[in-house]
């Protein structure tokens, strides 16, 4: 399944977790690079042109993005250094158009970015601490903070 099939699959079906999981799944399995198929997907995170931060297609498609960039990190696929490099620099792009209290899908998003892709490391961690802050509410927080190999800095997660 290319990516944006994929996307809009998922944007279409919000509220059927359990046959999204297993599409993903799926998906993945087949996929040839499943961490190149998920960045491929990205793309429209930050859309060049975007009806406002508020739109209701533009939550929906960023929180569709963040469900694959959660599965990604839970499938934990062989992510190649083309691919690592790839997000590296998408991870950059993102973290230039967001700031601490901006909207919670942009950083929620850029953290499962570095999480899905291994890219934790790379960051200060006291930064992404003030980014889970800002994400704190939603359920996947403990996961990321595996993922970003956090939970010892932050124990109260």
């Amino acid at each position: 399944m290319d990516a944006e099939p994929l996307l809009y699959y998922i944007m279409d079906h919000p509220n059927d977790r359990e046959a999204l999981c297993s599409e993903l799944l799926k998906a993945f399995q087949v996929a040839p690079d499943p961490a190149k198929m998920v960045l491929d997907a990205l793309t429209r995170f930050f859309p060049a042109k975007a009806n406002g931060d508020g739109s209701n297609e533009l939550h929906t498609l960023r929180r569709s993005c963040v469900f694959i960039l959660e599965r990604l990190m839970l499938f934990s696929p062989e992510i190649g250094e083309d691919v690592r490099q790839r997000a590296k620099s998408l991870a950059e792009e993102w973290k230039g158009k967001m700031k601490i209290g901006d909207n919670t899908l942009k950083p929620l998003g850029f953290l499962h970015l570095l999480g899905a892709d291994g890219l934790g490391s790379d960051y200060d961690s006291t930064e992404l601490i003030e980014l889970l802050i800002d994400v704190v509410r939603f359920s996947e927080v403990y996961g990321l903070c595996q993922g970003l190999n956090l939970v010892d800095k932050v124990p109260v997660i």
